[in-house]
């Protein structure tokens, strides 16, 4: 789930049994705006024969390594060659990432702490914040490791329905809204049966 108080409650009030587990996707988000908030501020450091490097880095810093083209990967290395600490940032992500996809709940966990560790010695104050975020919702993060869970169909769900509602702006019927997105799922989950 996301990591928001309101949701916590929620769950503590009319669920107390149940586990409360964060959801990679929306630590990386987080993580996310780390990354972004630091390469703006690094940004307007940086003498103005450098600022052209910084151009177009945003969503090179967030893709994946895996999925960079040769020219993005150029990109990168020239960034970080004149700025060390968006390199550290850059390795911590890919790191944070990688926690989740241990093999054993030992080892996940293992490497949530080894990561808390190394993320701390950086001393980069944005990700300092983003560490101590980390240590308060770490009880969540390790249910959410022991448990190897995801949202991710829910989100998907829920931006399907997002989409709907998007197509069905002007529809003054909820009810011929809600028909439209039962529609769009029942027409799935038989596809997926004669499919597979």
């Amino acid at each position: 789930m996301d990591a928001w108080l309101a949701y916590r409650k929620a769950i503590r009030k009319y669920c107390s049994r149940a586990a409360i587990c964060f959801d990679h996707f929306h630590l990386a988000q987080h993580f996310a705006r780390v990354i972004d908030k630091l390469r703006v501020e690094e940004a307007k450091k940086v003498h103005k024969e450098y600022k052209d490097i910084y151009k177009g880095t945003r969503w090179l810093l967030l893709k994946r390594p895996e999925r960079l083209t040769e020219a993005e990967e150029a990109t990168l290395q020239k960034l970080f060659a004149v700025n060390e600490r968006l390199y550290k940032v850059y390795v911590l992500r890919d790191e944070f990432r990688q926690i989740f996809q241990g093999e054993t709940v030992r080892s996940r966990l293992l490497r949530l702490d080894n990561w808390i560790k190394r993320a701390k010695a950086v001393r980069i104050p944005q990700l300092t914040e983003y560490v101590h975020k980390i240590e308060e919702w770490k009880p969540y993060i390790q249910n959410s490791l022991r448990a190897n869970c995801s949202n991710g169909f829910a989100e998907g769900i829920n931006a399907k329905i997002r989409v709907i509602q998007r197509m069905a702006y002007g529809y003054k019927d909820f009810e011929y809204c809600r028909l439209k997105v039962i529609q769009q799922f029942i027409f799935r989950y038989i596809q997926s049966i004669f499919d597979g």
